[in-house]
């Protein structure tokens, strides 16, 4: 009788939420994020609770220690090859299914990334810019060409990560391993902190977190940074509790500079408490740790001496990355001239502070919902460390990071749009490694003392939250499963009709007047592939393309009608 109890109260809370989110918060115009959060904390929350009742009610103490035995002996290398091979058929699923099914880039982030690995991949930092006549047949974002050069916009950390798949063919390889070492590391720094079972957790929640997933599964710069990220930190506590060493602080610096090199403003954000703790171990321990701060001073430095001479071998300027050569608007700081120049996307002129601490809150929300650990209150577990008054001193700093990560990203503009495909959780990336480690400590402290029966609830709870997340994700994910439907043709349609020594005209819609990614994604560095991808421009000026390229033949791609047809030459 009480499991059918559990069970009827369950289905009727939830059938409470979605009519009172259908007739009232689905309306709302303004803290729609806010009113559908306390909904589900009051209607959600207990229901997922009572499905873990029932469940948990469900499996009786023989079942439970039969598991529990197996599970202990999952351990060590046979539980991280098992979730590194979890994790690299989850991303190329995902990958494959999802992102690159169009076989083209779904963010135009990744253009830059991928011309510059083929760049790299050539043995050269920049190609040859075609002919000053031309160049607005293949100006399209991203992709950079100034004084003779074409290249990417982002610095070259991610690109040489990227440039081995190039070289290979095999590109989509490259990201599912990355993302099956951050799970390795993880593991590994929260064994080196805590214990094997805060590991094993911390792990667990990155490998089955969406959040955690969706970003490993594309070729956008978010798993590489992190993977240094997680490098830096792991040479970093090895260095505090080993000072006397040279290793350690040489690799700590040289991974804190690459990630440096790929996404600096993430680097500066995970820097900031760390410097902190560096000062206060400077005040603990004397002059203990004051060689190896040298020493990582000195391979950082090397590492920020090869950023100023990528810049200058790009812009000419030591100071002036490509990203800011392009896009001037694009930075961090406050003014009318902060992210005016994006009027298509109908982004109005001008970033405020009031505008950056505004949109705190809708992002941590969305971060939240995507990471899927205790939905719809994943973030709790991080803080359970606290809350329990059971929290060590690194805590504090991953503490510290998470709160960097979310305040350093203020004085940029793009974060208080929705002009990403995956949201503006993309800036929070980097507070996921903290948030694993915190939360996984957090379940072993919570799990601990229990019963064998509250363990049991806890986990299924912990199960239950999961498959809700991923049901509320379905709208984000089927958003970004409609942005990569109609780019698959165009590759199709030139396999099937055997075209080789070819030119081909893309036309897109009027609203998309840059190609998205078709252009750039498939044409070569150097614009002289077997078949090379332009802008149609009009008859008119796709004559001067066409005496460049004389010697192929031509066809236009008229991206709205998915048609592939000859083009007449007059």
């Amino acid at each position: 009788m009480r499991k059918l109890y559990l069970v009827f109260s369950a289905a009727f809370l939830l059938l409470v939420y979605k009519i009172v989110f259908a007739f009232f918060v689905a309306s709302l115009d303004q803290y729609k994020y806010e009113a559908c959060l306390a909904l589900q904390i009051v209607l959600v929350l207990p229901a997922i609770y009572c499905m873990s009742l029932f469940l948990a009610s469900c499996i009786s103490e023989e079942i439970h220690t039969k598991i529990s035995s197996w599970l202990s002996r999952w351990r060590g290398i046979v539980f991280l090859m098992t979730v590194s091979i979890i994790a690299i058929v989850l991303t190329s699923f995902i990958y494959h299914t999802l992102f690159h099914r169009s076989s083209t880039a779904f963010d135009l982030d990744e253009i830059g990334y991928i011309f510059q690995a083929k760049n790299f991949a050539l043995g050269r930092l920049y190609s040859p810019a075609p002919p000053e006549n031309i160049q607005k047949f293949f100006d399209t974002y991203h992709v950079v060409i100034h004084n003779g050069k074409t290249f990417g916009r982002y610095p070259f950390g991610h690109s040489v990560i990227l440039m081995p798949g190039f070289l290979i063919g095999a590109v989509e390889l490259i990201f599912p391993l990355i993302a099956a070492l951050n799970i390795m590391l993880i593991y590994y720094i929260a064994r080196e902190l805590y214990d094997r079972h805060s590991a094993v957790w911390s792990s667990l929640l990155c490998l089955f977190c969406p959040y955690f997933l969706c970003f490993s599964s594309t070729l956008l710069s978010e798993g590489t940074s992190l993977l240094f990220f997680a490098l830096f930190l792991f040479f970093f506590i090895k260095f505090v509790r080993n000072p006397a060493g040279m290793v350690y602080p040489l690799l700590c610096g040289l991974f804190l500079g690459l990630k440096f090199n790929t996404r600096p403003v993430s680097a500066l954000s995970i820097c900031i408490p760390c410097i902190f703790f560096a000062l206060y171990l400077l005040y603990r321990e004397g002059w203990r740790y004051v060689k190896g701060y040298v020493l990582i001073v000195c391979s950082f430095g090397l590492m920020l001496g090869l950023f100023f001479l990528y810049n200058y071998a790009l812009t000419g300027d030591p100071l002036l990355m490509p990203y800011n050569m392009y896009a001037p608007h694009d930075r961090l700081g406050f003014g009318p001239e902060f992210g005016g120049a994006l009027k298509e996307w109908g982004i109005p002129e001008g970033h405020t502070l009031m505008k950056g601490l505004h949109a705190i809150p809708g992002n941590l929300l969305a971060l939240n919902q995507w990471l899927g650990w205790g939905f719809p209150i994943s973030l709790v577990l991080a803080i359970m460390l606290f809350i329990r008054k059971k929290r060590e001193r690194w805590d504090w700093v991953f503490l510290g990071t998470v709160v960097s990560v979310v305040m350093i990203v203020v004085p940029y503009w793009c974060c208080i749009y929705p002009v990403r495909a995956l949201g503006n959780t993309t800036y929070y990336f980097d507070a996921l490694l903290p948030l694993c480690l915190l939360s996984g400590r957090g379940v072993q402290i919570s799990i601990e003392e229990k019963s064998t029966y509250k363990k049991r609830v806890f986990l299924m709870f912990m199960v239950l939250s999961l498959c809700v997340c991923l049901y509320a994700l379905r709208g984000p994910l089927g958003r970004v499963y409609a942005l990569t439907r109609d780019y698959s043709g165009m590759t199709k349609a030139i396999d099937e009709k055997g075209i080789h020594n070819a030119l081909i005209f893309v036309h897109v819609e009027p609203n998309n007047p840059k190609g998205l990614p078709l252009v750039p994604y498939h044409n070569s560095p150097s614009f002289a592939g077997d078949v090379v991808y332009a802008l149609d421009l009009g008859r008119e000026e796709n004559q001067k393309i066409i005496s460049t390229y004389s010697g192929r033949s031509f066809y236009l791609w008229n991206q709205e009608h998915s048609t592939l047809r000859r083009y007449g030459i007059h």
